[in-house]
């Protein structure tokens, strides 16, 4: 602490001091001092009632507002009254969002003081817990009441900075607003803990069995006991009781306290309470102060730490502790990186059995090659050459049918019904050719001839049974509806949640759903949908009056969708895009200023396009020069070669600023 905080808290004291010895030896100074500042509240309804005092609801005439009126019991006199009014001055002194503020303090009529505090309606903490079940699931509400722990420690840790002690904190001492806000009261037999060296009331035993400290015997003060009171606190709210039970009486529960009778935290619960709160109510409640939390603040450090899934300081974590709880704050990324490994180990192996099976039929071969006797040399040597022969017949035969499927793949992709008929006579080539005939099979279902689709399936099944199962239960799903929109639309949806080797359904019923005649807003949703799937971003958004379309944080691989809502100005935010040309062609305008672009191979055939927007920076661009009608905006330094035969008009972003 600096020489002027130093010099700030002595200050203080000596103020608290001169008040507290002015208003012992001369209280009727005090009374005419007050009387000046007197004022009536009307007392309505009975709140609660304290240590010394009664609280009321009632309502200040000047500035129109409930107040909370505190006055002494009904059976105080002028003797009785120190108290009381050490309450208010405590409080006056505070000013912290978990202590309820006071407004205003005075005498009555009837020189009885009284002081005005913020209204607060609310149930006290303890019948706060009675609504709260102790069983095996309880442990889901403890966070939340760890909160209302936390903001006490914080009232708390705020007093003794104030060095101030607060001596009886409990949960009928503790506020619950009916907007969950928290607040510690009765402040009636606090104490300053420098200065009140000789209480002005006889506090010397005083506060509520089931958290007192041991050294209150001993007549000691200090910021360790209010941290008893905490851990004793804590105690209740995992709880539901107190260390030592049925002790109402503060000798009889001293006793106890002296002989540690206390019950174990973890066999007062019916649940397994986490093993750092237990530590964090042991460290609190040790019987020596120099063994406990040497601040409040030391205790809201180690309610942080374990609501944050890091161990506490009181529990003094091994290694393994540690890491079992580092496991539970990144459980998904470990987790991910389990499956990883586990798979990676599992591909090893299987390629290191698959390796040692081969290496093994290669020795028994080589070893059967050497047991071969010279009388069937010439007849190995004229096998060898016809084995030869059919194998190369068997290559030209497999190389031709794959030549005949690359040819139905690139000749008929948008016409699926020619590809069948195109691979039907391929198949009449090669009946045995089982790719030929799982693909003849996906474009059964892709066109929703469901009975050629069954046979087609019924004969691969033997041969690809995973694949034909996949296969069969889609055909048995829906080739008995009647097919619409909704129909097909589910239909694309489950032919997305299939492997990889099924993407060309998914991709011509996709085809087939969009090219019905329905609403273009749904038809947009639908578009939105697929776009989610294919790129695993959410950022398209779509003005269908404008034709115009945004699209956000995207990796973009196809648009061929956008033909199907006929946009006419486009905008990419954030995006990356891939070498794959994209349908572009009827777009008049395209933004890229956003996305990070390298190469613009994408942009082909833009011949209706009016208006190019480039980035801050590319490396190279190839652009087709059939675009007179197009203007391209970049900036200057990113003029090159490559446009000095650019047809359009060039603009440069520095020039608009301009």
């Amino acid at each position: 602490m600096s020489v002027e905080e130093e010099n700030v808290n002595n200050l203080e004291d000596d103020l608290w001091e001169s008040i507290y010895h002015s208003a012992k030896e001369d209280k009727q100074d005090k009374i005419d001092k007050f009387q000046e500042l007197r004022r009536t509240y009307p007392q309505h309804i009975l709140l609660g009632k304290g240590g010394v005092k009664n609280v009321y609801k009632s309502y200040d005439w000047k500035t129109k507002r409930e107040i909370a009126l505190a006055v002494p019991h009904e059976t105080a006199d002028n003797s009785n009254f120190d108290e009381f009014i050490h309450e208010a001055q405590i409080l006056g002194h505070l000013e912290h969002p978990n202590i309820i503020p006071v407004y205003d303090t005075g005498y009555d009529e009837e020189n009885k003081p009284y002081f005005t505090m913020k209204m607060v309606e609310g149930v006290d903490l303890a019948v706060h817990l009675k609504e709260k079940k102790r069983d095996s699931e309880f442990i889901s509400q403890v966070p939340p009441l760890l909160d209302i722990f936390k903001q006490v420690c914080l009232a708390v840790s705020y007093a003794h900075s104030k060095n101030i002690i607060h001596h009886d904190i409990k949960p009928d001492n503790i506020l619950i607003g009916k907007f969950g806000q928290v607040f510690l009261c009765d402040w009636g037999i606090a104490l300053r803990s420098k200065n009140d060296t000789q209480p002005p009331l006889d506090l010397r035993i005083k506060g509520t069995p089931g958290f007192l400290a041991p050294e209150v015997l001993e007549n000691k003060d200090g910021e360790s006991l209010d941290i008893y009171s905490l851990g004793c606190l804590l105690y209740f709210i995992l709880s539901g009781r107190v260390p030592i039970e049925n002790k109402s009486n503060i000798e009889d529960y001293l006793k106890e306290l002296i002989s540690d009778n206390s019950i174990p935290l973890k066999d007062a619960c019916k649940y397994d309470v986490p093993e750092s709160l237990i530590r964090i109510y042991e460290k609190c409640c040790r019987p020596l102060p120099e063994d406990r939390y040497q601040s409040v603040s030391e205790i809201i450090e180690d309610i942080d730490l374990y609501s944050n899934g890091f161990a506490t300081k009181a529990e003094h974590a091994s290694f393994t502790r540690a890491l079992v709880l580092m496991y539970r704050r990144n459980r998904l990324i470990v987790n991910v990186v389990l499956a990883s490994l586990l798979t990676l180990f599992i591909f090893t192996l299987y390629y290191l059995n698959n390796l040692n099976e081969t290496m093994t039929k290669l020795e028994e071969t080589v070893e059967e090659l050497k047991k071969s006797n010279q009388q069937v040399k010439k007849e190995k040597e004229t096998t060898e050459k016809y084995a030869a022969r059919v194998v190369e017949e068997e290559k030209v035969s497999q190389q031709y049918l794959i030549s005949m499927r690359n040819a139905a793949d690139s000749h008929f992709k948008d016409r699926p019904e020619d590809m069948i008929k195109y691979l039907e006579k391929v198949r009449s080539l090669s009946p045995e050719d089982v790719q030929t005939r799982f693909k003849l099979a996906k474009l059964y279902v892709s066109v929703l001839d469901w009975r050629k689709a069954k046979n087609a399936i019924n004969d691969l099944t033997p041969i690809i049974p995973k694949y034909s199962k996949t296969l069969s239960d889609f055909v048995e799903k829906y080739s008995e509806q009647d097919i619409n929109e909704d129909i097909l639309y589910k239909m694309v949806l489950d032919s997305r949640k299939m492997s990889g080797i099924f993407q060309g359904i998914y991709t011509l019923l996709t085809t087939k759903l969009l090219n019905r005649n329905y609403s273009i807003n749904k038809k947009a949703d639908h578009i939105k949908t697929f776009f989610k799937l294919d790129t695993g971003a959410e950022g398209l958004i779509y003005d269908h009056e404008k034709q115009s379309m945004e699209i956000k944080g995207a990796n973009i691989r196809n648009l061929n969708y956008l033909v199907y809502l006929n946009v006419k100005n486009l905008k990419f935010t954030e995006c990356r895009f891939g070498s794959k040309e994209l349908g572009l062609s009827n777009l008049h305008e395209l933004d890229l200023r956003t996305s990070k672009v390298d190469k613009f191979n994408f942009i082909v055939d833009c011949s209706e396009m009016r208006a190019i927007y480039f980035p801050e920076s590319f490396k190279s661009i190839h652009l087709i020069n059939s675009t007179p009608g197009c203007t391209l905006f970049m900036p200057k330094a990113q003029l090159k070669k490559n446009f000095r035969s650019f047809k359009g008009t060039i603009k440069f972003y520095e020039d608009l600023q301009e």
